[in-house]
């Protein structure tokens, strides 16, 4: 299952989560995340529609990596050029984006306090550009989700 969001016929845009980890299930672990998050989509206007716990299963994490990935990449066309997203390909767009932002800014080491920008003279300097680039995309299609539908 891919975390996402979608909207509905009626405009009411609504959200799914997905948790991954064996500690969650077997009861280790307290989710305190869950909660926090329902109640701001609450506040923003968003529907929490389903929450998903899953295994620390590497296969079926990577499976449904790839399932999205796959989902993207079926959106874009063969020779190039202009495209529109259904709601179906945005929310694909999202996830694959958010995966490879959250694999650069590990890599970057980025955290809640920057950094704002490397040394031109960086070797990860042009990687730092491709985390900001994708997080002004994940941003837009966020806010092109959440907008009322035009008739």
């Amino acid at each position: 299952m891919a975390d996402g969001m979608a909207k509905t016929d009626g405009g009411v845009i609504t959200a799914a989560i997905l948790v991954i980890g064996d500690e969650i299930l077997s009861g280790r672990t307290k989710d305190k995340n869950i909660g926090y998050i329902a109640e701001y989509l609450t506040n923003i206007g968003i529907d929490l529609k389903e929450v998903r716990v899953v295994p620390d299963e590497e296969p079926e994490i990577i499976n449904a990596k790839r399932v999205a990935a796959q989902q993207l990449l079926d959106t874009v066309p063969e020779n190039g050029g202009r495209f529109e997203l259904t709601e179906e390909g945005a929310n694909a767009w999202i996830t694959a984006v958010n995966d490879i932002r959250l694999t650069l800014g590990v890599m970057l080491e980025i955290g809640p306090q920057g950094p704002e920008r490397l040394p031109a003279d960086h070797p990860l300097a042009v990687h730092y550009d491709v985390y900001q680039w994708l997080t002004v995309l994940q941003e837009y299609l966020v806010l092109v989700l959440m907008e009322p539908r035009r008739s």
